[in-house]
């Protein structure tokens, strides 16, 4: 696949590592035939460096990132492999956040923090961003895929009831089927002391066209479930989902609004005005609250 634009050319490929990739910029240029990409803001990257990159830390973009990349330079240096990745941090090291240490709660989850916790749904993204923390933890993490490990992920939760916000991750929890993002979806939503479930993706960005009427049914269906068990006042759709815009609500209140019973129908949908800030919104709040007066 070919694009032009006025920074060049970018072909890549998101399948097997077989075919030769070329990402040419007004800086530098370097080709490699192992369905790789990545480049250098300051000059020519030797191929060879590259290589040691993404077999390090895997290149992946959808063809929608790779156009993206193409019209914004903010945006292809998230998916661009740096040679700068090699350079190890001692302090921090591969898993920044000691997930698969102090935070492992049991089988594919982790709890940082008191009142969340995050499900490994995924191994997998439709891009590969070079900044992601958990991009040296992917290729072995602990990805819940049965049922009995689904099973067990309620039950923790069930077993710390302080845990009201649970965070499907990964990965993307939108590389998988519809069902299987419904089957995490109602898993925790139906638990009475749960506040939130998150779809952690970055589909809305990277892959609008995964966000499906389909998807949105289910996503309606499963909520008018939820209403029989939690009766909400309001649905809030927010993160990277909520880049989808009002067409989310529109597709996603639709279906909620045919299968709910008629005591629920009036339940209100809405989209985070904060988006991807909110967690930063967050963590000033906690420091505020932690300075006395």
């Amino acid at each position: 696949r070919n694009s032009r634009s006025r920074r060049g050319a970018f072909r890549t490929t998101c399948g097997p590592a077989s075919t030769t990739s070329r990402l040419t910029t007004g800086i530098g240029t370097w080709t490699s035939p192992t369905g790789t990409a990545g480049g250098s803001r300051h000059g020519v990257t030797p191929s060879s460096e590259i290589e040691e990159v993404t077999e390090r830390f895997p290149f992946v973009a959808c063809a929608y990132a790779r156009a993206l990349a193409e019209s914004s330079d903010a945006f292809r240096r998230q998916l661009e492999p740096d040679v700068r990745e090699l350079e190890d941090d001692e302090e921090l090291g591969p898993d920044p956040f000691d997930e698969e240490g102090e935070a492992s709660g049991c089988f594919g989850l982790k709890q940082r923090f008191p009142d969340r916790v995050l499900v490994m749904t995924s191994n997998a993204c439709f891009m590969n961003c070079r900044h992601c923390t958990r991009k040296g933890l992917l290729r072995h993490a602990e990805v819940v895929r049965s049922d009995e490990e689904l099973a067990a992920c309620a039950a923790y939760v069930q077993e710390h009831p302080l845990v009201r916000d649970v965070l499907l991750s990964g990965g993307d929890p939108l590389v998988l089927p519809d069902v299987e993002v419904m089957r995490f979806v109602r898993a925790f939503a139906a638990l009475p002391q749960v506040d939130v479930v998150r779809l952690c993706t970055r589909v809305p960005c990277v892959n609008p066209a995964r966000v499906t009427r389909d998807l949105a049914a289910l996503l309606g269906r499963g909520l008018a479930l939820v209403s029989c068990v939690v009766d909400p006042e309001i649905y809030v759709i927010g993160g990277g989902m909520s880049k989808a815009g009002p067409m989310v609500i529109d597709y996603v209140q639709k279906y909620y609004v045919e299968a709910a019973f008629h005591a629920s129908t009036s339940t209100r949908f809405a989209l985070a005005e904060l988006g991807n800030d909110a967690g930063m919104y967050g963590c000033v709040k906690m420091v505020q609250d932690k300075i006395p007066e």
